[in-house]
Formats: C-alpha cells, structure tokens, sequence
C-alpha cells in the first residue's frame, strides 16, 4: 500500500480535477439569503470584526422665523459603529481508510464514484446550517410545547412543535443531528446529559394548532430532565450553537436591546416594526399595511419577503387580483412562483420568496439595498484557514478514515432595522 503522504497527495489531486466545476453548482435551492443577499466587498472581510457606520439621528438644530431671529443651538447627527462578527460553521464527514486506498488505486473514476456522494451532501448540509444561522441564529429552530415519553425505551421523547414556529424542511434530512433544549435561557440537563439525537420528524401536525413532531433519544437523566418540563415551552437549537451563533434576521428584527454595539431603546432607527397578522392569513392588503410601517419610517427602496410555503401558496391564490399586470409582467413570476411574486406598494416594487425554511406563524420584509452579508469566508468551502489550498483531506484523530471538512464564517446585517418589518401571528388556510 502507498505511504500517508503519497495516498494523500493523490486523494487531493484527484479531488481538484474531479470536483472543480461541480462544487460550485452543489449549493441546495434553499439558499435563497446566500444567493440574493451581497457580500461585503474583499476590503471588508479582513480584520477582527466588521465596523458599519450607521446613521442613527439626523441633525436638528433648526430655527424658525422671520428678521434677526436667534439661532438655535445646532444638534449634530447620530452616528453609531455596527460592529459584527463572523460566525463560524466546521462540517466534518469521514470516509473509510480501505475504500479511500482502494479508491485512489483505480485513478480519477474510481475516486469519483467513492466520494461524489459524500462530498455532495457535506455541502449541503452546511449550507443548510448556514442558512438556517441567517434566518434564526440565535433563536433557535423552533419552539417545542408539548413533551411525551415515546417507545421502546425510557430515552426517547416525542416533541410538539408550536404551529407559529413549525416549518418541516428545517429538520427534513436532519436525522441523527445532535440537538440541546433551553428553558427560558437555562440549558436542560448538563454535559452529555444535555444532547439529544433527532431520531425521526414527523412532518404531519397533529392538529391545525400545533405542527408536526420531532423524536429525540437521549440519556436516561438527560430524558427525565425533558421529560419534567412536559408543560414548559422550550427552545430547540443544534448542539453547540445556542451564544456561537451569528445573530439572525429574526433576531435582529425583534431586537428592543443592545446589538452590534448600538442600543435599540436609545435609537428608534435600529429597531425594527412589527406587524400582527391577527392570528389569520397573510393578504397582500396586509402586505401593503406591513410595508407602510416601514416606509412611514424612511423606507423608499425595494423590499425583499421571505415566507413560508403555506403562506406563498395563500398568497398565489390571492395574487392575480392584486398583481398589477402591464408591459412589464413576466408570466415566470406569477405562474412557476419559483422565484417571487411581484407586487407595488407604496415604496414601490416589492418581491415574496417562498423560503421552505420560515415558520409558518412569520414572514419577514427586507430592505434588499440595505441587507448584506459580511464576514471572512463568503460561500461555504472544503479548504479550512490555515491549512494549503489544495489540502482537502485530512487523517481522523479518532477513526481510521480519511476526514473532509466543510467551513462558513460569516454573518449578517441591516444597516436600517426600521425599515424592516417582522409579521407575526400567521395562521395559513389550507
């Protein structure tokens, strides 16, 4: 058999002549916030954190009156530093020692076959993670409020997610991943007590107020401590992302703090509006009611809405009596819905994306000048920082297998929360 270096050398070679062209298109339809939301310019990506100068108040030492009137004191414009920092995301698959040697041995086909599949799905799978931390870093993948013991054993536990933060994509191909629960804050259970594994996803509600269910096996003690807080809603995370994760949009929107540096009760322009659906469908009339909080507040520009698949197939119900149908209407956009609905409002153009992993309960409205995406790193890639370009496999410290890695360092940002919109309170007719 060759020696590490030389099997290795090969393993790399190979991967770059095999994968060059293909990683690129690897990237899941799902990634609508990768593909639609820029990345900072190269000049922005170095450093320690991100600094965005932010206009917080405009100056207002004005006078009036006529003659020689006395002039006010001048009060100077606000300005605040935005300060973000990436957040970073470290995928990891293995491949056995045997088929890698085995592999390597047959040349360019042979190593093809044996890694497409696994190098395919690593990719996505850390997209995905990626574009779930876009969206809901920091508050978590849904909510669960009901808890009850399930079978065959005492360490398994049949979870029910809330209706307002149910979307069945989020944990669809996620089984096996490790998850940790939180009660208002409090991680439940401790140390290996604390991780669960996603045994099975339900993805059928079990009535119309609640959504599916997730089965999660746990330790003995770990289970018990879930178990206990049966009446208790809980916040849902992946393991180990819950205080490392970039803030998300859906944080940033319901933000009344301190983030990125800037105090939202000392600033109105970074916080965001909020606009309660009543408990009832998502309508384009309240779209437009949505949309004028944040135009009342200096939106002028396009927005960008993000929506779940129920809320996009009401929408699309309703949309041929509110889309404005002129010269410029492209039939791809109403008919395929694949890419958006476009409709005119009172800043003018806006678009609705159905994105399969927003809650049903929600849809977020984005200034799409004014949202950018920032950080070290701005796709996810298979080269990790510090080690050489064309290294894309590493020795497991642990197994004996061959270890690709994927990685993603970055964050996002609204440079005017004002004008965003966060609805809330969204019940979809079926």
């Amino acid at each position: 058999m060759a020696s590490t270096t030389e099997l290795q050398a090969n393993l790399n070679g190979f991967f770059k002549d095999v994968y060059a062209k293909i990683v690129k298109d690897l990237v899941p339809n799902s990634d609508i916030l990768l593909k639609n939301v820029e990345f900072v310019e190269k000049e922005g990506q170095e450093g320690r954190l991100y600094h965005q100068p932010v206009l917080l108040a405009l100056p207002s030492g004005l006078t009036w009156g006529l003659g020689n009137v006395t002039l006010v004191n001048s009060v100077a414009s606000q300005m605040g530093d935005a300060q973000i920092a990436g957040s970073q995301i470290i995928g990891r698959d293995l491949i056995a020692m045997d088929v890698m040697a085995k592999a390597a041995k047959g040349g360019r086909q042979s190593f093809g076959e044996a890694t497409a599949f696994i190098v395919k799905n690593l990719i996505k799978s850390t997209s995905k993670a990626l574009e779930l931390d876009l969206l809901y870093g920091g508050v978590g993948l849904g909510q669960s409020s009901a808890i009850a013991a399930g079978s065959p054993s005492a360490t398994v536990t049949v979870c029910t997610i809330t209706y307002g933060t149910w979307a069945p994509a989020i944990w669809s191909g996620f089984e096996n991943a490790q998850l940790s629960f939180y009660n208002a804050g409090a991680l439940v259970s401790s140390g290996a007590d604390a991780i669960f594994s996603l045994t099975s996803v339900n993805v059928v509600p079990a009535s119309a107020s609640v959504g599916g269910t997730i089965t999660v096996t746990g330790t003995t003690t770990g289970t018990t401590a879930l178990q206990a807080l049966n009446a208790t809603t809980l916040d849902v995370y992946f393991y180990t992302a819950k205080g490392n994760q970039m803030t998300g949009i859906k944080g940033i929107l319901s933000n009344t703090g301190s983030l990125f540096n800037i105090v939202a009760s000392d600033y109105s322009l970074w916080q965001a509006n909020s606009y309660a659906a009543g408990s009832s469908q998502l309508t384009f009339g309240k779209m437009q009611n949505a949309i004028s909080l944040a135009v009342s507040r200096g939106l002028d520009s396009e927005t960008m809405t993000l929506v779940s698949p129920p809320t996009f197939a009401n929408l699309i119900n309703e949309q041929a009596g509110a889309r404005i149908f002129d010269q410029s209407y492209d039939s791809k956009e109403a008919i395929n819905g694949m890419e958006a609905i476009t409709f005119y409002g009172p800043n003018g153009r806006n678009e609705i994306y159905c994105h399969p992993f927003v809650k049903q309960g929600e849809a977020m409205i984005l200034p799409k000048d004014e949202i950018m995406r920032v950080g070290p790193v701005e796709d996810v890639v298979m080269t990790l920082p510090g080690f050489p370009a064309d290294m894309f496999f590493v020795m497991s410290s642990t197994f004996g297998s061959w270890e690709l890695r994927t990685y993603a360092n970055q964050a996002i940002i609204i440079e005017a929360p004002a004008h965003a919109v966060l609805v809330t309170g969204i019940t979809n007719v079926a």
